[in-house]
């Protein structure tokens, strides 16, 4: 027998896999079965994600030193304008003028942003527009690891307290899809390029970012 809550999160469930099957239009709302009623993502910034998850910490790690540091994310606001003009290869500005944005900092170094998601609270989750490391944390120079896993992780806390259970959606470049299967623990929505962080794959990124703090 399903509990309440088993229940509440297979209809959830159903609801956004529902929405992505009918993602080609663009203004749709409708009722699956008696969950809520969710509108279709097409107008939401659709840019495929590709952020390389490098490792899943308790923080951040610097590359060389391998000393951890605290972060913390805030709202990115237009104030911030000064810290996006180098390196960043999409225009944040202009995101954040149609999505809230988020910025990952490490604690007491605010002028120093380390990486960058867009989120969209779509009433029953939070949907992931657009995430990006910061340029000096890309490839065999990096700085730190950890950004991307971070980042995700906090989505995923948003979702939960917003009380949708920590799940999240993005969609995903294809050559990807196994890659944040592996490491943030998402599932492929059907044959589609969407996916989906369910509770128990967000816990466990929770945990790993946010379970001192």
């Amino acid at each position: 027998m399903k509990t309440a809550t088993g229940a509440w999160r297979m209809s959830r469930r159903r609801c956004i896999k529902s929405e992505a099957r009918l993602k080609h239009n663009a203004h749709a709302g409708f009722f699956i079965g008696g969950c809520w009623k969710i509108s279709c993502i097409c107008s939401i910034s659709n840019h495929p994600i590709s952020i390389h998850i490098d490792r899943l910490t308790n923080s951040i790690i610097n590359v060389v030193s391998g000393d951890v540091f605290d972060t913390e994310v805030h709202p990115l606001t237009a104030k911030d304008k000064p810290l996006l003009k180098k390196g960043w290869s999409f225009d944040w500005l202009a995101e954040l003028r149609s999505f809230e944005v988020f910025k990952l900092i490490i604690a007491n170094n605010p002028t120093v942003i380390q990486g960058l998601v867009s989120l969209t609270d779509k009433g029953d989750h939070i949907f992931v527009n657009l995430v990006e490391n910061a340029y000096f944390n890309i490839g065999k120079s990096k700085v730190y690891e950890g950004v991307g896993g971070n980042l995700f992780a906090f989505a995923c806390k948003l979702s939960e307290e917003k009380g949708y259970e920590g799940f999240v959606t993005f969609f995903a470049k294809t050559q990807l899809l196994g890659h944040y299967e592996r490491t943030l623990g998402a599932q492929r929505v059907g044959q589609s390029t969407r996916m989906i962080i369910e509770p128990d794959a967000a816990e466990r990124l929770i945990n790993h970012y946010f379970g001192n703090k």
